[in-house]
C-alpha cells in the first residue's frame, strides 16, 4: 500500500521527483517507507535483513553518508586509495556514486575502523583462532590488513625526520617484513583471511606488523 500526504506528492514520485519515500524491494519487498522531505534522517540497519542500499533504491535518493564509505581524502596515500577504491568499486557502483565523490558520501574515517578491525585479527592470531572466523568477518579483516599494507608502503615514502616515534617504528616494521609482502599481495580478493595460505607462518610477523599499526594510528588520532 502506497500512503501520500497530498496530489502533488503523489505526482511528484510518480515522476520520479522525490527522494525520501518509496517501496522497499526484497528482502522488504511491499513495505513503503517514508522519511523526512527535509533535515536529516539516521537510519540503523540490520547487516543481515533490510539494508542501507535497499532503502536508498526504495526512495531514490543521492543524498547521503554511508558508514560503508571513507570520509578521509586519500590521495596522500596513493597506493591505498586505489587499493580502496578497488575495493568499494562494486558498493559505489551499487549506490552510483562517481570514484570522485566517495569521500563525499562517506560516514567516517577509515583509520580507526582498520585499527579495530586487526586488533581483532591480533587477537585471533594470538589466541590460534583464527580458522573459527566466519566468512563475512574472515573477508573483512583480509581487507583491513591489505588497506594496512598499503597505508604502510606509502608511508614509506614520506621524507622527515619530525615523524612521531610511533609512525617511524611502524614503517620500520613494514620495511623489515619484507617476507609478508608476497604473503598480503596473494591475498584473493573476496575471500577470508582463515583461508589464506601461510598465515601459521607468517602469524608472529603479522602480529608485530599489526601492533605497530595499530600504535600510528592511535598517535596520530586516526588520521
Amino acid at each position: 500500500m502506497r500512503q501520500y500526504e497530498d496530489d502533488a506528492e503523489f505526482t511528484g514520485h510518480a515522476d520520479g521527483k522525490t527522494d525520501y519515500l518509496g517501496t522497499l524491494p526484497k528482502p522488504g519487498e511491499g513495505t513503503w517507507v517514508r522519511f523526512s522531505p527535509t533535515g536529516t534522517n539516521v537510519l540503523g540497519e540490520n547487516h543481515a535483513e533490510v539494508t542501507f542500499d535497499h532503502v536508498i533504491t526504495a526512495v531514490g535518493s543521492s543524498s547521503f553518508v554511508y558508514e560503508a564509505f571513507a570520509s578521509d581524502d586519500l590521495s596522500a596515500f596513493p597506493s591505498m586509495n586505489k587499493a580502496y577504491e578497488k575495493s568499494a568499486e562494486p558498493m559505489r557502483k551499487k549506490f552510483g556514486v562517481p570514484k570522485q565523490d566517495l569521500s563525499k558520501h562517506g560516514g567516517e574515517s577509515i583509520f580507526p575502523k582498520l585499527a579495530q578491525a586487526l586488533n581483532i585479527l591480533y587477537t585471533r592470531l594470538e589466541e590460534r583462532n583464527v580458522g573459527i572466523l566466519d566468512d563475512r568477518m574472515g573477508e573483512i579483516l583480509q581487507r583491513s590488513l591489505k588497506l594496512a599494507w598499503k597505508y604502510g608502503k606509502d608511508l614509506g615514502q614520506e621524507p622527515g625526520s619530525d615523524m612521531a616515534p610511533e609512525r617511524k617504528r611502524f614503517i620500520a616494521v613494514h620495511q623489515d617484513e619484507k617476507g609478508l609482502e608476497k604473503f598480503v599481495k596473494g591475498l584473493k580478493d573476496g575471500r577470508s583471511i582463515a583461508d589464506a595460505k601461510g598465515l601459521a607462518e607468517h602469524r608472529e610477523a603479522l602480529m608485530a606488523y599489526i601492533k605497530a599499526f595499530i600504535n600510528d594510528i592511535w598517535a596520530a588520532g586516526g588520521e
